[in-house]
């Protein structure tokens, strides 16, 4: 097929004939239609501000599946039930210190999660290229780096695993010894911590994997692999630990057996379909001889991945401290506020996988150059994480008898308790999952040290806040409530001015400075813009199509 154009055709754009060869021109189809596409691109092509049910439904879509394959933190609450039927007092005791070495082995592997950001920035970048038509060299460049950035994941959680292993194979001793618990219950836990230490022999694998398939859009299967997963360990870890169809009954060990095959599992499957899938047949995931370029990555992972240790902790922490706290007030309301720390878990849960969308997102728009789509996505994520997590509240409160007779047997006397406390802690909850949403998308566009410091330093002040709240006030437990709503909403504002500043379309385009004493006092006492050059705001705001102010 070809086209044939006349000695001149009318520019439609500038309304203007254009002089061409007298003789005719064949063009062949491809041509035409690339033409077309110049002049017409298509919608995902063009920057523009996204809408509200646009956003909506790609979180969605894409944060459901992502959280549905988090089965880590599912096993965690499965691996709690399974233990509190346990006849054993002793190995129902050890369930909260296994819960909480659990939970902070997740602070060690934290880094890993800042894969995904980065891998989404350079997939921004890929697409970039490929619509600008760029040399075969430069898309196998990107593409290298998106290898390298699996590979120094690799690095980095086989550079923790051995420290963390050795403390779950001694921790009857740190556990006894350093944190002064009982030594039976210390006995009881590292019987299980001493068989989780097999999963982690493949736990990187399995982070690393998974970081890559969430990235790269391919949640449902994330998702279908760790559900079949955790349904084959969890049966496992019931047969083992409570001896069913003729095996003795291995107890702790038995349901650690379970969910350490669980992540094998996981993280075998994982890598399977990578390795098979089409879509990952131009990437070397799995190829270690060539690691040109896992420097630069493991720079760009643990710069957004350090700001994760500390985040993790310090919430980590906040949780282990507001237990303490009940416990200093009383036995009843320290078994309250454990059940409400329990029922509210589905909102980490889902907080997290909305808030991965919202920072994959602003970083893959950000690698496009398409800011507009980065800072209405981020913006319009906050909103819609924010309306998915309102009914959990809601319903805990008009049903809190429910959680009273499943769970507390002299619910008679606390059902007042229950029902004010579980209102002020699910929507300090949720305005955390809010705070930590705003982090996240600020790391994803490079802004990584002001807030970090600044939020996690409110955190660790307002507990201290919580503390004298409740020990040193006639409000006990209801202070510790108050403290810790005080704490979330002064982070979260404090959070959200900073916010405001940086996650706008010109800013997003612009790097990020270095931390410095003198440019956090710029950050916080000097207007943004005033610290640029006219010309430097006429290039910035040029590409996103905002007219520069004149400072002159």
């Amino acid at each position: 097929m070809s086209f044939t154009r006349d000695p001149a055709i009318k520019n439609e754009t500038h309304d203007e004939l254009i002089d061409l060869n007298p003789e005719t021109i064949d063009v062949s189809a491809a041509e035409a239609i690339q033409e077309t596409t110049a002049l017409h691109p298509r919608d995902e092509d063009v920057d523009r501000y996204l809408g509200f049910f646009e956003v909506a439904w790609d979180i969605t879509k894409t944060g459901l599946p992502i959280a549905f394959s988090y089965t880590t933190s599912i096993s965690i609450l499965i691996t709690l039930l399974f233990i509190n039927l346990d006849e054993n007092e002793a190995n129902r005791a050890a369930a909260v210190l296994i819960a909480a070495v659990k939970n902070f082995i997740a602070v060690g592997y934290s880094p890993l999660f800042a894969m995904s950001l980065v891998i989404s920035k350079y997939l921004g970048e890929l697409k970039a290229a490929q619509m600008k038509d760029e040399s075969d060299e430069v898309l196998k460049k990107i593409k290298l780096q998106i290898e390298q950035v699996n590979k120094a994941g690799w690095i980095i959680g086989a550079s923790v695993t051995p420290f963390i292993i050795t403390a779950l194979v001694f921790s009857e001793s740190i556990l006894h010894h350093v944190f002064r618990q009982d030594r039976e219950v210390a006995a009881a836990a590292q019987e299980f911590l001493q068989i989780e230490a097999l999963a982690l022999i493949l736990f990187p694998a399995r982070m690393c994997s998974d970081q890559i398939l969430v990235s790269t859009k391919h949640t449902i299967a994330a998702m279908v692999i760790g559900l079949i997963s955790l349904s084959i360990g969890t049966g496992v870890a019931w047969w083992l630990g409570r001896s069913n169809a003729g095996i003795p009954a291995l107890g702790l060990r038995g349901i650690a057996a379970g969910f350490a095959l669980e992540t094998w599992l996981t993280a075998i499957g994982c890598s399977l379909y990578i390795a098979l899938h089409p879509d990952f047949k131009d990437y070397r995931f799995f190829n270690f001889c060539n690691l040109k370029g896992v420097v630069e990555q493991l720079k760009n992972i643990l710069g957004i991945g350090w700001s994760m240790v500390v985040g993790l902790f310090v919430e980590m922490s906040m949780d282990l401290y507001l237990g303490i706290i009940a416990g200093l007030v009383g036995v009843r309301e320290q078994s309250v506020v454990s059940l409400i720390m329990q029922v509210d878990a589905p909102v980490f849960l889902f907080s997290l996988a909305f808030t991965q969308v919202c920072a994959q997102q602003v970083a893959y728009y950000s690698g496009l150059k398409h800011y507009r789509k980065a800072s209405s996505f981020g913006e319009k994520g906050l909103l819609v994480s924010l309306l998915f997590m309102l009914p959990l509240p809601i319903l805990f409160s008009a049903k809190s008898d429910w959680l009273l007779s499943a769970a507390l047997k002299d619910h008679h006397e606390i059902r007042y308790l229950l029902s004010m406390l579980i209102v002020v802690f699910s929507v300090a909850y949720i305005l955390d999952t809010v705070r930590f949403n705003a982090l996240q998308q600020l790391r994803a566009k490079g802004d990584v040290t002001w807030p970090t410091l600044t939020s996690n330093s409110i955190l660790v002040l307002g507990m201290a806040l919580t503390g004298a709240l409740a020990l040193f006030t006639d409000l006990g437990i209801y202070g510790e409530a108050a403290g810790l709503a005080i704490t979330i909403t002064t982070a979260l504002i404090v959070l959200l001015g900073r916010y405001a500043t940086q996650m706008t379309p010109e800013e997003i385009k612009k790097p990020v400075a270095k931390f410095t004493l003198s440019g956090c006092y710029g950050t916080l006492f000097r207007p943004q813009n005033k610290r640029l050059t006219e010309m430097e705001n006429l290039v910035i705001n040029d590409e996103v199509g905002i007219e520069a102010p004149n400072f002159t």
